[in-house]
């Protein structure tokens, strides 16, 4: 349902600022979690993240195509379209928090990946000097 009138237009664009401040409390949860949580955690964060961004598209989806020059100028839509605009702004700024850290704990991953191969392989290099030695077998003994 597409809304026409300004107050249903307002109403339309409290429910996306409302959609994006659940959001940013994600990602905010997510920041403070990224380094210590289990993997079936971050899947099911990643999970609901995608929900609530498709949720935010469909939201939006419906008001933007109401607005047009008239309603932009209008005094009740003002204030929350800068609201809007502010919300936005943050979740952009920490989503790119987020992304920092998920990429250095990959790096992180990845050099201690690293460590444990090189020490398989230098562990793989140590045998016992009998088995090197050899010994001749007499039938007789």
């Amino acid at each position: 349902m597409i809304p026409t009138d300004t107050q249903a237009l307002a109403s339309a664009l409290a429910g996306s600022i409302r959609n994006y401040q659940h959001i940013l409390g994600f990602l905010v949860e997510m920041d403070r979690e990224i380094g210590t949580a289990s993997d079936g955690r971050l899947q099911s964060m990643t999970e609901t993240l995608s929900k609530l961004q498709s949720q935010a598209a469909d939201i939006d989806k419906t008001f933007l195509a109401c607005l047009d020059k008239d309603s932009m100028g209008s005094t009740i839509l003002q204030p929350l379209m800068v609201e809007r605009e502010e919300v936005i702004a943050e979740i952009l700024r920490l989503n790119s928090d987020v992304q920092k850290k998920a990429s250095g704990v990959k790096s992180l991953l990845a050099h201690e990946l690293s460590a444990l191969r090189l020490g398989k392989t230098a562990h793989c290099g140590y045998k016992s000097q009998q088995a090197n030695a050899g010994r001749i077998v007499d039938s007789t003994s």
